[in-house]
């Protein structure tokens, strides 16, 4: 992959958004996708404070 575009940036962070137990939440889900804002779940803070650890 040479470069990481806006469009495959997205694409990896809808793993983190739609997996089972997901890291990402998406609010305003209506707003076209460079618009939406992502915050951590409690998991995605607790797997980034044992990173951090």
């Amino acid at each position: 992959m040479p470069y990481l575009g806006d469009l495959m940036f997205w694409w990896l962070l809808q793993r983190l958004i739609d997996a089972p137990q997901p890291l990402l939440i998406v609010s305003n889900n209506q707003e076209e996708w460079p618009h939406r804002q992502l915050a951590l779940t409690e998991r995605g803070r607790d797997l980034l404070d044992r990173c951090n650890a």
